[in-house]
């Protein structure tokens, strides 16, 4: 898939907040300067990837997206960065790719909460 990818999240009156996947120059979450604990995989196959060697404080679970389009594909070193924000305004064109898998959107709520609320104690 080419271009910026991100997965939409919540909204406000003129702008969605969306987490970027990057495969981060092909290094996953194990990329420099990154925070592991904030990523997590994402993937559109039938089996997670497995993470890195170098992914060693990778310690949530794999997220699964079930694509509009089976034809695409993630790449598997896909890493879902739920610790940084992207806002995108409502004017902006998207592309529906897919839609995270229902059984997997309990855990992705409870990890966007969880770094939502350990970013908000950044700035208190």
């Amino acid at each position: 898939m080419k271009g910026l990818q991100t997965l939409l999240g919540r909204a406000s009156r003129v702008e969605c907040t969306a987490k970027p996947i990057s495969t981060n120059g092909g290094k996953g979450a194990a990329k420099k300067g990154l925070r592991q604990g904030e990523h997590t995989i994402v993937y559109t196959t039938a089996e997670a990837p497995q993470r890195l060697p170098s992914e060693t404080q990778l310690g949530k679970i794999p997220i699964k997206v079930d694509l509009v389009n089976p034809s695409e594909k993630l790449d598997p070193l896909s890493r879902l960065n739920l610790g940084k924000p992207y806002p995108v305004e409502h004017n902006v064109k998207v592309c529906k790719v897919g839609k995270v898998s229902e059984t997997h959107m309990r855990a992705l709520m409870h990890y966007y909460h969880l770094e939502t609320q350990n970013r908000s104690e950044w700035y208190t």
